[in-house]
This record gives structure tokens, sequence and C-alpha cells, in this order.
């Protein structure tokens, strides 16, 4: 358990980030998983399945790739990957 004394705004903040941080990193991998198939493929786009941290969606526009979230009420959040 953790110590009351050590929870500061700045505690609270970096733990966050770490978590968010092993978040993004998998859906990253996934992602770039999923575009080296469509490559393999010769496929110029590709769909990850599922919500997509922002923070994700920006690493992969850093990279060069065209990254649109879509959200349906019916057929749920998926992110069109194209290069």
């Amino acid at each position: 358990m953790v110590e009351f004394d050590k929870i500061t705004a700045d505690w609270a903040r970096k733990k966050s980030e770490m978590i968010l941080g092993v978040k993004v990193r998998k859906q990253l991998e996934k992602c770039l998983s999923t575009i080296e198939i469509a490559v393999e493929q010769n496929k110029m786009s590709c769909e990850y399945a599922g919500y997509l941290d922002n923070l994700a969606i920006i690493e992969l526009r850093k990279r060069g790739f065209t990254a649109e979230p879509h959200s349906d009420q019916r057929e749920g959040d998926w992110t069109k990957i194209s290069w």
C-alpha cells in the first residue's frame, strides 16, 4: 500500500503517465503489427479495431501515417491507418 505522505500531484501525474505509456505502447505495437501484415498483402491501409488513445494517434502521424479515428454506436470504435 502507498504511504499517504508520498501522494502528491507530481506523484499522481508520473504514475498516470507511466500507466498510459504502457497502454499506448501496446496499442502502438498492435498498430505496427497490423500495418506490417497489410503491407505484406500489398494494401495501402489497415484498421485498428477498438479505441486508440490520442497519444498513439500522434505517434503514428509523427511516423508519416494518416490515422483517422471513427466511432459508431452500433459498430464501436476503430481507426483507419493509411500510408
